[in-house]
């Protein structure tokens, strides 16, 4: 879909949906009976406020956690496994062991719930229902806009209006195609994912090494195929990009440190359609491997830029960042005490990391960083 239509017609519908929403708001507070506890109206109108604020705030929340019910809903009914549900920095995640609660939050999504294909032998797995299914939810609840409206005015079908307003919005914007700069949204993915074989192989592996990975294996002790598209298509997509993400990945902890450098740089100086968080995160890892090998001379103009320092603030408590920060107090500042402060809040971070694999590898990276600092040749 073209973007400027697609501007066009989300600005349109934006237009619309502010009227109709103010002129009902405006007629639903007319109509609400006044409302006086304290005899102030100062304090009458804060009281009435700070209840609109809280209550939109914990509506939001059940918004999009209603949200990623629906795409849980959606992969259950397709045939996928659960790995984890997220909302805000809270995981429910699935390992051995059993469900367990973890944190992670990951830039421009409020939430995301991760399932696992069903196995087929050529990876062409069913993807409408699991994408659309989180508009869908909150499709079904915005309902209760017009439901508030035939109701007697108050402060409770204020709040279910409020309600109705906010699926409708998250539904708008999830459910028209938009590739973001960082991540692309439901609608975006069902598009791309309904009209290309290539990519949905290539999701349905993705989700194949992360749901391999939460659970504990290392990616260099994945099946080699789960790192290739075989399927052919003359289009190119966000998705089968995204794979060679992971390949370089899994070069990187087979410690082939070499040829995973070369996929990286292959696919950054490459028009493929990489989603933006992995590009940055490709460009950060190149800079990792740069100070292992010669920390003295590494270029680290990259953290420079608005987009990666945006990333860096952004992602804060990511493992990948605060490595990165670690090897940079290690190897490049030669600062043992912030490096001493960046490894506790790092341990912080990884006990209660919902990824094992990660954890693991973080662990090893970080007695890498040691071993050189103390003068050992990268291996």
């Amino acid at each position: 879909m073209k973007k400027g239509l697609l501007k066009g017609i989300s600005f349109i519908g934006f237009v619309g949906i502010s009227f109709v929403f103010g002129h009902h708001l405006g007629a639903l507070l007319a109509k609400m009976p006044v409302i006086s506890l304290w005899e102030n109206e100062l304090l009458d109108f804060l009281y009435l406020g700070s209840i609109l604020v809280v209550g939109f705030v914990l509506m939001w929340l059940l918004a999009v956690i209603l949200h990623e019910l629906g795409h849980l809903l959606g992969g259950l009914l397709s045939g996928y496994r659960f790995i984890s549900f997220r909302v805000g920095s809270r995981v429910l995640v699935r390992w051995d062991e059993g469900l367990v609660w973890k944190r992670f939050s990951l830039v421009g999504t409020g939430g995301q719930c991760l399932m696992a294909p069903p196995v087929s032998e050529d990876y062409q797995v069913p993807v409408l229902l699991i994408n659309l299914g989180g508009p869908l939810m909150n499709l079904l609840w915005a309902s209760l806009w017009p439901l508030s409206l035939a109701l007697k005015p108050s402060l409770g079908s204020l709040l279910l209006f409020l309600f109705g307003v906010l699926n409708l919005l998250l539904f708008l914007m999830t459910i028209f195609p938009v590739k973001g700069k960082v991540v692309a949204n439901d609608g975006w993915n069902a598009w791309e994912l309904s009209r290309n074989p290539a990519a949905r192989e290539a999701l349905a592996k993705q989700l194949l090494i992360v749901e391999a990975m939460t659970r504990g294996q290392k990616a260099r002790s994945l099946p080699e195929d789960w790192f290739q598209v075989a399927a052919k298509s003359p289009i190119d997509d966000s998705f089968s990009a995204s794979l060679e993400f992971y390949r370089a990945m899994q070069l990187m902890d087979k410690k082939d440190y070499q040829a995973g450098s070369l996929v990286m740089q292959e696919l950054l100086e490459s028009d493929r359609p990489l989603p933006g968080v992995h590009r940055i995160m490709l460009r950060l890892v190149r800079l990792y491997y740069n100070l292992l090998t010669e920390s003295k001379e590494a270029d680290l103009s990259l953290l420079e830029e608005k987009e990666i320092q945006q990333f860096l603030k952004a992602m804060k408590d990511y493992p990948l960042v605060l490595t990165l920060n670690y090897a940079l107090a290690r190897l490049s500042k030669q600062d043992q005490a912030e490096a001493a402060r960046i490894r506790q809040r790092l341990d912080r971070v990884l006990a209660t990391y919902p990824t094992k694999a990660e954890i693991d590898s973080v662990r090893e990276d970080l007695e890498l960083i040691d071993r050189i600092a103390a003068g050992q040749p990268l291996d």
